[in-house]
């Protein structure tokens, strides 16, 4: 079965016209060398990461790289332009 579309419904993500915005919190600890009353102690403390992705929705032109049509670099090089020319 292919999927034509999907969304996604969380209040970490939303949709504008031509984007997904999205945040995402990663959850880590973090090792800590301090010094307390005098003496150097190793503290493990929770950290938080806050990451904002935003993906376009626009899929661009995929185009196809035929190689190796001539055995030399020029052929190479014309397959990757005539490619993805518009």
């Amino acid at each position: 079965m292919f999927i034509e579309s999907f969304k996604v419904e969380s209040p970490d993500v939303k949709y504008t016209e031509g984007e997904i915005l999205s945040v995402y919190n990663y959850e880590t600890t973090e090792l800590v060398h301090e010094n307390r009353n005098g003496a150097y102690q190793w503290i493990v403390k929770p950290k938080t990461v806050k990451y904002e992705f935003k993906t376009d929705t626009h899929v661009p032109k995929l185009g196809v790289m035929l190689v190796g049509w001539g055995g030399n670099n020029g052929s190479t090089l014309t397959a990757g332009v005539i490619a993805n020319r518009e």
